[in-house]
């Protein structure tokens, strides 16, 4: 009686307490604005650091600097905004807003003024500032979906931890500090390289999950809108296969067991390629809010067989299946996704503003640019580099213009939010 009581007693504050519209109403507004802007900030410090264009002392290798914040940065921004949004409508419990949320972006903030400043403050006050992001959003998220019996999405929980790991290893690795073999069997390789690639591996792995709850039912309305009689197929074998696999990948990436990696890349690969079969992906090409989150899983196979074509010892550079992952998969999933959330939580019709289709473009073309990078003479590599490097900034730039008003003023029904 009493546990029964202190949960009505807790569902009566939170629904006394004041709600919050506009920019503090919901994570996504404030996480989706920053995310596009900071990607801009850190894609042009990047290609003008590379081009010697601009003397910068980072943190680490310039290399780490640039993968650290595409993943901790750019990514985890997105990643915070969509979790802590969806979280509140899965459990039915009050969404994390106004100071608290303030708070949380403060501290990311925190983390990406340490980075830039990197050169300047000791390696440890940055990994004390760029650490704590993480496991704050995953206590906002245990504590959203706390009694609620949401219990599948407490995984979501234990993403953000294992992401939150390979930052501390890229951490320890710039603090020149050295981890002893796991209970005497296994040696961790906590190189800046392993520990950045199992990341994006467990960014993959959090798209592909997301994914396969939100595209067959996005894929779904709008093709029965339009009459289409076959229905899309969801195979829970399938969805778990994809998910084990690339946890064993992300494994295998850490103890650097190079044939685990190619034979997992290429299940990956051949388990996604089934899974845009049973979404019937030809058949969204017509609807821009689809063709985008189905071409992000297009470039998760693309960067897996690449991936895989360099693993198996064929002249393709390592970097890029990095980066079909990281611009098309990763960045453009979140484009995907964000330009969609930003138009359904705060009360608006799913249609894209005046022009926002460009944003798909854009970022796809950006990550096209950057992969055929391997066949691009090398007195155009610079030129190519920084073509995709404009168009990744325009795809984010147009993302501000289009949706900062939708993200800063309060929903047009009223509602909070």
């Amino acid at each position: 009686r009493r546990v029964t009581m202190t949960n009505f007693e807790t569902q009566i504050r939170v629904s006394q307490a004041p709600e919050v519209y506009g920019l503090w109403g919901r994570a996504f507004r404030p996480f989706f604005l920053l995310m596009a802007v900071f990607g801009v900030v850190a894609i042009v410090v990047w290609v003008s650091m590379w081009s010697g264009r601009l003397a910068l002392p980072t943190w680490g290798r310039v290399s780490w600097w640039h993968g650290h914040e595409l993943i901790f940065g750019f990514a985890a921004a997105a990643v915070a905004g969509f979790i802590l949004t969806a979280s509140a409508v899965w459990s039915g419990r009050r969404a994390v807003q106004g100071l608290p949320l303030m708070a949380l972006v403060f501290v990311w903030l925190l983390g990406r003024v340490a980075f830039l400043l990197s050169a300047y403050v000791p390696s440890w006050v940055v990994a004390c500032c760029d650490l704590v992001f993480l496991p704050l959003v995953a206590g906002c998220l245990i504590w959203t979906l706390y009694g609620s019996g949401q219990w599948r999405n407490y995984a979501l929980v234990a993403v953000l931890i294992a992401l939150t790991m390979c930052n501390l290893m890229m951490h320890l690795a710039v603090l020149g500090i050295e981890v002893t073999p796991l209970f005497g069997l296994i040696q961790l390789q906590l190189s800046g390289e392993a520990a950045l690639r199992a990341a994006i591996d467990i960014v993959i792995l959090l798209l592909s999950i997301i994914g396969g709850r939100i595209i067959p039912p996005f894929t779904a309305n709008a093709l029965n809108r339009d009459g289409v009689e076959h229905a899309i197929k969801r195979f829970v074998w399938l969805d778990r296969s994809i998910i084990g696999v690339f946890v064993l990948l992300t494994l295998t990436r850490i103890l650097s067991v190079q044939t685990g990696m190619l034979v997992l890349s290429i299940a990956a690969a051949a388990l996604t390629v089934g899974r845009m079969w049973t979404w019937q992906t030809w058949r969204t090409l017509h609807y821009p809010l689809l063709w985008s989150l189905h071409a992000g899983t297009f470039w998760i196979v693309v960067g897996l067989m690449l991936d895989a074509a360099w693993l198996a010892g064929l002249s393709i550079p390592a970097s890029t299946g990095v980066h079909a992952l990281t611009i098309g998969a990763i960045s453009g999933s979140i484009l995907a996704v964000v330009t969609r959330v930003g138009l359904g939580h705060t009360g608006r019709l799913l249609s894209l503003p005046v022009g926002a289709v460009w944003i798909y473009v854009a970022i796809n073309l950006a990550a096209l640019t950057r992969v055929i990078l391997v066949i691009t003479p090398a007195n155009y590599y610079s030129e190519m580099l920084w073509l995709s490097a404009v168009c990744w900034s325009f795809a984010m730039l147009l993302f501000v213009n289009r949706y900062f008003s939708i993200l800063v003023n309060s929903r047009p029904d009223g509602r909070p939010g």
